[in-house]
């Protein structure tokens, strides 16, 4: 999947994500240690391009290469179709990953007192 443009917090190029994550494999979305951590980004700017990422290439994305201080994984944009990838991104990574959704959902629910386990979203879900 070819991307117009991809970009971060401080430059933009043309190139694909795919090659544009190969050449930035220092600069990883993670919550590591103190302060706000690493980050990379797809470089799309409309909902519509966010839910064309197929959840494989998401998987993708994330989870190669890891980071070896990272805590956590954030993905951040209620239009990636992020919730089938969750159970194997920690699996792959061995952290937890929160998505916008599932972070939503799971707020949602302990605002209305419900604490049921609800499995295959990740550890947030089912802790």
């Amino acid at each position: 999947m070819k991307v117009p443009r991809t970009r971060s917090r401080s430059h933009r190029s043309p190139g694909s994500w795919r090659s544009r994550r190969r050449q930035h494999t220092s600069t990883v979305k993670v919550t590591s240690g103190r302060g706000s951590g690493r980050h990379t980004a797809l470089g799309l700017d409309t909902n519509t391009e966010m839910a064309r990422v197929p959840p494989p290439d998401l998987v993708d994305f994330v989870a190669r290469p890891t980071h070896p201080d990272a805590e956590a994984y954030l993905l951040s944009c209620t239009a990636l179709r992020s919730a089938p990838t969750i159970e194997v991104l920690e699996q792959l990574t061995g952290r937890p990953v929160v998505t916008s959704n599932q972070a939503a959902v799971w707020h949602a629910l302990r605002r209305a007192g419900v604490c049921d386990v609800v499995p295959r979203f990740g550890r947030l879900l089912t802790s």
